[in-house]
Protein backbone atom coordinates (compact mmCIF):
# COMPACT_ATOMS: atom_id res chain seq x y z
CA UNK A 1 0.00 0.00 0.00
CA UNK A 2 0.61 3.35 -0.53
CA UNK A 3 1.40 5.50 2.20
CA UNK A 4 -1.52 8.15 1.59
CA UNK A 5 -3.32 4.95 1.33
CA UNK A 6 -2.50 3.32 4.83
CA UNK A 7 -2.91 7.08 5.88
CA UNK A 8 -6.63 7.49 4.71
CA UNK A 9 -7.31 4.01 5.61
CA UNK A 10 -6.03 4.50 9.29
CA UNK A 11 -7.61 7.72 9.50
CA UNK A 12 -11.32 6.13 8.76
CA UNK A 13 -10.40 3.65 12.05
CA UNK A 14 -9.28 6.04 14.12
CA UNK A 15 -11.59 8.96 13.56
CA UNK A 16 -14.79 6.60 13.55
CA UNK A 17 -15.36 6.63 9.30
CA UNK A 18 -14.62 3.19 9.02
CA UNK A 19 -17.96 0.80 9.81
CA UNK A 20 -16.08 -1.95 10.61
CA UNK A 21 -12.71 -1.36 11.88
CA UNK A 22 -13.59 2.26 13.47
CA UNK A 23 -16.53 0.66 16.01
CA UNK A 24 -13.88 -2.11 17.08
CA UNK A 25 -10.86 0.72 17.84
CA UNK A 26 -13.40 2.39 19.66
CA UNK A 27 -14.34 -0.31 21.76
CA UNK A 28 -10.78 -1.70 21.74
CA UNK A 29 -9.78 2.40 23.39
CA UNK A 30 -12.45 2.18 25.44
CA UNK A 31 -11.68 -1.26 27.00
CA UNK A 32 -7.63 -0.12 27.72
CA UNK A 33 -9.20 2.65 29.23
CA UNK A 34 -11.23 0.52 31.52
CA UNK A 35 -8.45 -1.39 32.11
CA UNK A 36 -6.21 1.40 33.14
CA UNK A 37 -9.09 2.49 35.79
CA UNK A 38 -9.11 -0.76 37.37
CA UNK A 39 -4.81 -1.01 37.35
CA UNK A 40 -4.82 2.43 38.93
CA UNK A 41 -8.01 1.74 41.45
CA UNK A 42 -5.86 -2.16 42.56
CA UNK A 43 -3.14 0.36 43.07
CA UNK A 44 -4.23 1.55 45.65
CA UNK A 45 -5.05 -1.49 48.02
CA UNK A 46 -3.05 -1.87 50.72
CA UNK A 47 -1.19 -4.97 51.54
CA UNK A 48 -0.51 -6.51 48.13
CA UNK A 49 2.36 -8.83 47.33
CA UNK A 50 4.85 -6.56 45.78
CA UNK A 51 4.83 -7.96 42.14
CA UNK A 52 1.16 -6.63 41.92
CA UNK A 53 2.35 -3.40 42.25
CA UNK A 54 5.51 -4.27 39.82
CA UNK A 55 2.86 -5.73 37.48
CA UNK A 56 0.24 -2.64 37.91
CA UNK A 57 3.45 -0.62 36.94
CA UNK A 58 3.99 -2.53 33.94
CA UNK A 59 0.16 -2.48 33.10
CA UNK A 60 0.42 1.51 33.23
CA UNK A 61 3.15 1.81 30.94
CA UNK A 62 1.47 0.18 28.67
CA UNK A 63 -1.19 1.91 28.37
CA UNK A 64 0.82 4.98 28.47
CA UNK A 65 2.60 3.62 25.28
CA UNK A 66 -0.78 2.66 23.80
CA UNK A 67 -2.37 5.76 24.71
CA UNK A 68 0.76 7.95 23.00
CA UNK A 69 0.87 5.93 20.09
CA UNK A 70 -3.06 6.91 19.47
CA UNK A 71 -2.48 10.29 19.79
CA UNK A 72 0.53 10.35 17.38
CA UNK A 73 -2.01 8.05 15.03
CA UNK A 74 -4.12 11.08 15.51
CA UNK A 75 -2.10 13.79 14.62
CA UNK A 76 -0.49 12.22 11.92
CA UNK A 77 -3.93 11.72 10.24
CA UNK A 78 -5.73 14.47 11.06
CA UNK A 79 -6.35 17.24 8.37
CA UNK A 80 -4.40 19.74 9.96
CA UNK A 81 -1.92 17.98 12.93
CA UNK A 82 -1.87 21.99 14.55
CA UNK A 83 -5.15 22.57 14.86
CA UNK A 84 -6.13 18.99 16.40
CA UNK A 85 -3.40 19.10 18.93
CA UNK A 86 -4.76 22.60 19.92
CA UNK A 87 -8.52 21.34 20.06
CA UNK A 88 -10.48 20.39 23.13
CA UNK A 89 -10.16 16.73 22.34
CA UNK A 90 -6.74 17.48 21.14
CA UNK A 91 -5.57 19.01 24.88
CA UNK A 92 -7.85 15.97 26.68
CA UNK A 93 -6.01 13.17 24.23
Amino acid sequence: MEQETIKKWIGGIIWGQDARFGSAFDQAMIIVILVSIAGMAFATLPGLPAWTYSLLDTLEFVVLILFTFEYLLRLWTARSAWRYACSGWGIID
